[in-house]
């Protein structure tokens, strides 16, 4: 069993209008591609921006899905559990949230969501909404009471940019800490960053993905202003991802999850931008993975993953709920 926890599903409208590369994924092509390497669940959520979102060239949402991500949570629910059922028995849905813009059309949509298929955690990518991480500790902490009900983690996306007032890692660990009843996982390995993963590593509701792994060490390498600086940065070469993962793993037992961010296991810039591109396969990542000695790879893919959803080996699939047999509109 090889867990991926960090996965996304659907279509980025926004990503697609402006050139950039990649725009979207469907559930065929993930189980595909990652079945052929090796994996055998999944963690999925959909894409990040949301039909009428504020600022967006998006057509609105259908009639009575106005809430934020309704319609991508119903549309991903869909693709896993009624139109390839064969495929998305090996997968848990993630539902993903605006932390601060209608939270409580949110939460009635979250809540009838669940009523019809099962979802196994909450996921938020505050950075390209533009919507503030901090809004979990006020008008979006019903979000982070909502799991505390259901007992299901938060999946959350990290940065350490300076031009990213939105995600920062330093901010998320803080509002794990002040909610211990809520499990969190921070992603990307929070930019290695050290001081944050320290921080992670005291707190016993917290975990850290190693998501896109590759490109980020690929980022260090070209000295790229998404990782932490030097003076902040976890230490090892990052010319060798395999021996930053190994040592990720090795200076914090039992906190580190595997994942690849698919599609994002690369990233193109759209034309003219003067960022580099990053590029990596899913192959790749898997690789890397597998470099690492047998115990390793059971405890970074099975054994955390399994604690942070608090859920037992053989797990997958999470049940229906007993309305899921309901005609759903």
């Amino acid at each position: 069993m090889i867990i991926d926890c960090h996965n996304h599903v659907g279509l980025d409208d926004r990503f697609y209008r402006s050139g950039a590369h990649p725009y979207a994924q469907d559930l065929p092509t993930m189980t595909g591609i990652g079945g052929e390497n090796g994996v055998s669940n999944w963690i999925a959520f959909p894409f990040v921006s949301y039909r009428g979102q504020p600022h967006t060239e998006m057509p609105p949402p259908p009639v009575g899905l106005e809430a934020p991500y309704a319609w991508e949570n119903l549309r991903l629910a869909r693709e896993l559990r009624q139109q390839y059922p064969e495929l998305g028995r090996d997968c848990l849905q993630f539902a993903i949230l605006d932390p601060a813009r209608h939270t409580g059309s949110q939460i009635e949509a979250l809540r009838d969501l669940r009523t019809r298929f099962p979802i196994a955690g909450l996921k938020i990518q505050a950075t390209i909404i533009a919507s503030p991480i901090a809004a979990l500790r006020d008008e979006g902490a019903c979000f982070l009471d909502l799991a505390a009900e259901w007992n299901i983690p938060v999946l959350i996306h990290t940065s350490v940019a300076e031009n990213d007032p939105w995600s920062q890692a330093g901010e998320i660990v803080s509002i794990a800490a002040s909610r211990p009843e809520v499990r969190f996982c921070l992603a990307h390995s929070c930019r290695f960053d050290r001081p944050v993963l320290d921080q992670v590593a005291e707190l016993p509701n917290a975990w850290f993905d190693c998501s896109a792994h590759l490109i980020h060490c690929l980022s260090v390498v070209k000295e790229l202003p998404n990782i932490a600086r030097s003076q902040r940065r976890f230490p090892g070469d990052y010319r060798d991802p395999v021996r930053v993962l190994s040592d990720l793993a090795t200076t914090y037992p039992g906190k580190m999850l595997w994942g690849s961010d698919s599609p994002y296991y690369c990233w193109i810039e759209p034309p003219g931008s003067a960022c580099p591109n990053l590029k990596a396969t899913y192959r790749e990542e898997v690789e890397c993975l597998k470099a690492l000695p047998d115990d390793t790879i059971s405890e970074i893919a099975v054994k955390n993953p399994m604690e942070f959803l608090s859920m037992p080996e053989g797990s997958f699939p999470l049940p229906d709920p007993p309305s899921a047999l309901a005609t759903v509109k």
